[in-house]
Parts: C-alpha cells; structure tokens; sequence
C-alpha cells in the first residue's frame, strides 16, 4: 500500500522544487513513487548518505520492489538526475518564449546559476561533483559517471536545441559546445564564487552573461 504520509515529508523536510506528476512522462505509478521519493532522499540526505532502504521507506515500497527497478543507488541516481534535468528544461522553456538567441543564453544562465545555488537537490549534486577529486573507488566511478552522461549532457543538449528554435545558425558542434561553456561557468560560479559578479544579484549576473557569454552565439 502506498505510504500516505511521503508528501508530508516531502514538505517537512523543505523539498519545495521537485518534479510532479506532470512531469513523470508516462511512467508507471510505483515508479513515479519511487523516483519522486529518491529526489527528496537525496535532496535531505545527501547524495553520498542517502540509501536504498530509506527511499523505499519514502515510496512505500519493498525493498525486492525497488531493487527490481533499480539494482543499486547508482542507476537510481542516474535516473533521478535525468529527469530533474527535464523537469528543468521544462521549466526553462516557459521562460524563453519569444526570446532571441543571446536572451536564451543571458536567461538560460540566470536559471542555472539560480537552480543549482538554491534548489536542494541540485545543490547535493553539485556538492557530491565538487568533492570528485578526493574520492576513489566506486564513488569516483560514480561521480565520473554522473558528470559525463546524465545531468550535464541532458542540459547542454537541451540548451543547444532550445538556442536552435530561437534562431541561432551556428554549427550544431558550436552551439553546443557554447551550451556546454555556459553550463560549465554556470557551475564554477556556483562552487567558486566570483569576487566580481554576486550569483545572488540576478541583474549583474545577467549583465555579465550579455556582455562575456551571449555573443558566443550567432
């Protein structure tokens, strides 16, 4: 039976930006639970303390239960981050209606720098890469995994294609490799803060992403 009290952590714990049920696209019920669970375990816990049987507590499943949609907390995060990268873009998109390229990028910015200083689990995440090189083993295996092929690539690509529909003619090698810069600076803002540009000022932030960044792209 589906534990009825998961919202209710959900909210006492602070998770307030998360995916929802307009986001699940099209996935069975007790995933859903499952993923949605995950996302408010990683986000409280921390990627590096949250465990299985905790997320199961979470989703009111068994464990044989999300084992066998998950064999480890590796796939689970994978599939997590995945689709916080969507629900983001999704968000994004409601944001870049009608823009031009070079306010997608001054916009695209802005949301980034925002999602990953304040939204809990994207703070996780980011934390989790910042401690990379100290890590061995498994959890750098895991890390390295999560940096090269889910949530970074699943942004760069969906930045590229959105800067596309705006108009931008570049070269599609270019544009996301221009995608892939403003991520990049985006994070270093974040885990390195500028003694230059306040991530929390969103007018200078854009200001500098319109004269240093946006007319990377044409």
């Amino acid at each position: 039976m589906p534990d009825t009290t998961k919202g209710a952590r959900s909210v006492a714990t602070g998770v307030s930006e998360r995916p929802n049920g307009q986001d699940s696209g099209g996935l069975e019920e007790v995933e859903k639970s499952i993923l949605d669970a995950a996302y408010d375990e990683f986000s409280v816990a921390g990627v590096q303390r949250a465990n299985m049987e905790d997320v199961a507590l979470r989703a009111g499943v068994s464990r044989a239960t999300l084992y066998r949609r998950f064999p480890n907390k590796n796939s689970l995060l994978q599939a997590v981050s995945v689709r916080a990268g969507k629900w983001g873009l999704k968000k994004l998109d409601r944001m870049l209606e009608g823009l031009s390229p070079h306010e997608v990028v001054v916009t695209a910015f802005c949301e980034y720098t925002r999602e990953l200083s304040s939204v809990p689990f994207f703070k996780e995440l980011l934390g989790y890469s910042h401690g990379l090189s100290r890590r061995t083993g498994h959890e750098k295996a895991l890390a390295d995994l999560f940096l090269s092929e889910n949530l970074v690539a699943v942004m760069i690509d969906g930045v590229a294609s959105r800067l596309r529909r705006a108009g931008a003619t570049m070269p599609d090698s270019e544009l996301r490799m221009v995608a892939e810069l403003q991520l990049r600076v985006a994070m270093s803002f974040v885990m390195s803060p500028s003694s230059s540009v306040d991530i929390r000022d969103r007018k200078a932030v854009a200001a500098f992403v319109r004269k240093h960044l946006a007319p990377m792209v044409y």
